[in-house]
């Protein structure tokens, strides 16, 4: 199948565009053939698709024929008038940012956890994010107790941090945090990091992690044997909870392989419609 998949910024490390990435590379090695459609591409997570055999543009050709297009933000409307097949859209998030296309070309709404499909009143597929467990899995346990934090540093997780740092001040624990800054809330801190590929290294290092809704920084976690702190906020990033969660037993919602077969499985049955 030749599959067509967008997403807004494809050239940093974050949910929805990591999400695209591990997507593709399992769709490939099932024998697709997928482009990533970007607005803007670069850096490490294009040079890896590409290695992968996936191709990341920067531009349409309208005369290119692709059999589904699976569709993430609302940056990827215009696409829906310059291609005549079947669409899927996956919604990444209860926040404003994440506002879905509501559109009869859609065929089939994905949400990456039940509450994304509360939020927005859409009737979606429930299928999460999808973590390579080839790459996230146990490793020897630290002696020192660590709080891992990973996530863009945005004035969405500023809160969260401070509780986080207020929190293992009390306890003795010690907390890390890693992101790309686009708030200087992190400005100074000895425990921040500058987002990174090999995510994994950071997680040897990690006793639990902690971050805001369940998103990959969790699931990641999981797959690596850690507990995660979840915080639930709402768009200003207040903190209406916050949750100590055990790894869960039914892993396999989120191993990679079956995600793909399952969104694979939803592009078959559309095109059929």
């Amino acid at each position: 199948m030749n599959i067509l998949i967008s997403v807004n910024n494809f050239s940093y490390l974050s949910g929805a565009p990591m999400y695209v990435f591990t997507l593709a590379k399992e769709l490939v090695s099932m024998g697709n053939n997928v482009t990533i459609y970007s607005g803007v591409i670069g850096g490490i997570i294009t040079e890896k698709a590409r290695e992968l055999g996936i191709k990341v543009i920067d531009k349409l050709d309208p005369n290119e024929k692709y059999d589904i297009m699976h569709l993430n933000q609302e940056w990827s409307r215009h696409i829906l008038d310059i291609y005549d097949i079947p669409a899927v859209y996956t919604i990444h998030s209860e926040f404003p940012c994440e506002n879905p296309i509501r559109d009869d070309r859609i065929k089939k709404y994905i949400a990456i956890r039940p509450s994304i499909a509360e939020k927005w009143g859409i009737d979606c597929e429930i299928i999460y994010n999808p973590i390579d467990f080839g790459r996230f899995h146990p490793y020897p346990k630290p002696e020192e107790e660590l709080i891992l934090f990973v996530g863009t540093i945005d004035n969405l997780r500023k809160k969260s941090a401070e509780h986080l740092m207020n929190e293992c001040l009390k306890t003795g624990k010690k907390c890390r945090f890693v992101g790309q800054k686009f708030a200087n809330w992190a400005d100074g801190l000895d425990n921040w990091f500058d987002s990174t590929w090999d995510i994994e290294e950071h997680l040897k290092d990690a006793t639990e992690t902690a971050g805001i809704m369940l998103g990959r920084t969790s699931i990641e976690g999981y797959a690596c044997g850690l507990p995660s702190i979840i915080y639930d906020v709402d768009k200003d990033g207040n903190i209406r909870s916050i949750t100590r969660n055990e790894v869960p037993e039914d892993m396999d919602r989120f191993n990679s392989k079956l995600v793909a077969q399952k969104i694979l499985k939803i592009y078959n049955e559309i095109k059929q419609c």
